[in-house]
């Protein structure tokens, strides 16, 4: 049964880089989790071995209508807790990255203005070195 449902789940032709089915994917892992079930007691339910989960849940393996409809009742989940979840995440991820460069170049926008402070003040110090006269002692 296990390649039959397999096969008809669809092949592994998801592009690596798909945003959308590892949201999807986390949110179904942390669901699983949540409610307490092993991988493979959501395989055995879904007809499905559990490396096909494992994959899903890290967003490289496709799924279809049918199959995802079996795996949010077997865990309890409705449709818009995944896809409202997935956004979000991949609103969050994309907001913290923003906030990371953001920080990063506060850092590096206060060591560049500190450093120009420093050069001001020598050169301030030269500036006042250079233009008073020079007292000779008698």
């Amino acid at each position: 049964m296990t390649n039959d449902i397999e096969s008809f789940l669809g092949g592994d032709d998801v592009p690596e880089h798909d945003e959308v089915l590892k949201a999807i994917g986390k949110r179904i892992r942390q669901a699983r989790v949540d409610s307490g079930l092993r991988g493979a007691d959501v395989a055995k339910k879904l007809g499905c071995s559990v490396g096909w989960l494992y994959a899903l849940e890290s967003g490289k393996q496709n799924f279809t209508i049918q199959i995802f409809r079996r795996l949010l009742k077997t865990l309890g989940l409705e449709f818009h807790d995944v896809f409202i979840s997935a956004s979000q995440t991949r609103e969050k991820t994309s907001t913290e990255r923003l906030n990371a460069l953001a920080s990063r170049a506060l850092l590096q926008l206060g060591s560049a203005a500190h450093a120009l402070a420093e050069v001001r003040a020598i050169n301030d110090e030269l500036r006042a070195l250079t233009e008073s006269p020079v007292s000779v002692p008698k």
